[in-house]
């Protein structure tokens, strides 16, 4: 029994010896022995986050997540908590810090009126284990809705969806109850992205200071912002491909606007009379730019158009009183300028001069045709000589000009292509150009005194 015994103890640690080398074989009594791998434990999740959890950033600043876990083999047990776009426990991204049983979330990192996903591994770490040191596994996905005002300002953020495009999307406006003067507007809404903001979402909301449109919007809808005087911020993103009629006219404390590179139009009227605009970039995808589209923006210095653009309403830029110059890059192929005029490439139409432009300004020979509001609202223009390669002047084609004193008319026009709504607020100068001759006008030079108005006479000088 002793020397049993003996060889037991010998032939045992020829075995793990062996084992460890990663051959099994027999002792000396021919019985094998084999060791035994031990991996580490997987952790068992026994309280899951919460499913769902409403967070009121308007009255807590905080919001924690928890999980409860054990692991049965003594192991050490570490947490990784990840964020998801979706409602799904994979492809996350990883929060840094958050390495504990408890998320902790703050107000400043979170959007309100927008759904967050959160889960957590959790993972074993036993350095005793023979093989495998690690085992993990993965919560169940935590939902949380952000209500409230995620700026921290005082008010309430109400904001209504609605959806749209067979009810894969959302559109977005503001809401009976809101008063927030930081309106910051969701990616998503309940799983789906919102894509668009409602045609009069926020009109006549002077509360609100500033929007932050995410980029999942590619529109933004007709008289969106319309009235909304309060607003000196907006961020428009490049997921943008139009914006509306009238979307932010009567933004009058708007100082600046960069109209990113995915814009293809602009609306009619779309920035009409915000007055305190001294700055706005537009795009090197615009189009189209509508009529009126930056009207009576008294503050706009000067604009420069792109190359993209093909498409130009009226009046522009009319009662752009503090504008000097437009200019047209060289690579445009429908536009161009001169003397800080715009024309069409050809410079066969005097499409808008802008407001701010004083003194005397000579029509180029190559011009047939002034447009609608070409000269609308040019107060310091003072003589206007027009050649007689001209044919057609447009509707309110010099209406608030109330310096202008001398006009020399070099040609004709026939009286059916010079609008009677022409010189409407210039009194009778329409009426002298065809006083002797009803059908084609007079040439010569016609003057008035300052300041001119429906009620000025005109007098054909010899």
């Amino acid at each position: 029994m002793k020397r049993t015994k003996t060889l037991g103890i010998i032939a045992i640690a020829a075995i793990i010896v062996f084992s460890m080398a990663g051959c099994a074989q027999p002792s000396d009594s021919g019985i094998p022995f084999f060791l035994i791998p031990t991996p580490a434990a997987t952790p068992v999740i026994s309280v899951q986050p919460a499913a769902t959890t409403s967070w009121n950033v308007s009255t807590d600043d905080t919001k924690t997540l928890t999980v409860t876990a054990t692991v049965t083999d003594g192991g050490i047990l570490s947490y990784q908590w990840y964020k998801n776009a979706s409602n799904s426990a994979t492809g996350g991204t990883a929060l840094g810090g958050q390495t504990s049983a408890v998320l902790s979330l703050t107000k400043t990192d979170y959007s309100a009126n927008e759904d967050y996903y959160f889960y957590v591994v959790v993972t074993n770490t036993n350095n005793n284990a023979t093989t495998i040191k690690t085992a993990s596994i993965t919560s169940d996905v935590a939902k949380v809705t952000v209500s409230g005002n995620g700026g921290g300002d005082p008010g309430i953020l109400d904001l209504v969806f609605t959806l749209i495009d067979g009810d894969t999307a959302y559109m977005v406006g503001r809401g009976p109850a809101s008063t927030a003067a930081v309106v910051v507007i969701p990616a998503v809404y309940n799983e789906k992205p919102v894509t668009w903001i409602a045609n009069n979402g926020f009109t006549g909301y002077t509360a609100m200071t500033s929007v932050t449109i995410p980029d999942s919007v590619t529109s933004i809808g007709q008289q969106a912002f319309d009235g909304c005087s309060g607003l000196t911020s907006i961020t428009i993103p490049d997921s943008v491909t139009s914006i509306g009629i009238v979307t932010f006219a009567g933004c009058t404390s708007l100082t600046s606007v960069t109209i990113p590179n995915s814009v293809t139009s602009i609306g009619q009227q779309a920035f009409y009379n915000c007055t305190g605009l001294t700055s706005v970039t537009i795009g090197n995808s615009v189009t189209s730019i509508g009529a009126g589209a930056f009207m009576g923006c008294t503050g706009l210095t000067s604009v420069t158009i792109p190359d993209s653009v093909t498409s130009i309403g009226q009046g522009p830029f009319a009662g752009c009183s503090s504008l000097t110059s437009i200019t047209v890059t060289d690579g445009n192929t429908a536009f161009a300028s001169q003397d800080g005029i715009l024309y069409n490439k050809a410079k066969t139409i005097l499409i808008q001069t802008p407001a701010g432009k004083t003194g005397s300004v000579t029509i180029p020979n190559s011009v047939t045709s002034i447009g609608a509001g070409a000269f609308m609202g040019c107060t310091g223009l003072t003589s206007v000589t027009i050649p007689d390669s001209v044919t057609s002047i447009g509707q309110q084609a010099f209406v608030g000009c109330t310096s202008l004193t001398s006009v020399t008319f070099a040609g004709t026009i026939a009286s059916s292509k010079f609008d009677v709504y022409a010189l409407i607020n210039e009194g009778d100068l329409r009426d002298k150009f065809y006083a002797t001759d009803s059908t084609n006008g007079t040439p010569g030079t016609y003057t008035t005194t300052a300041p001119v108005d429906r009620n000025s006479v005109w007098t054909k000088q010899p």
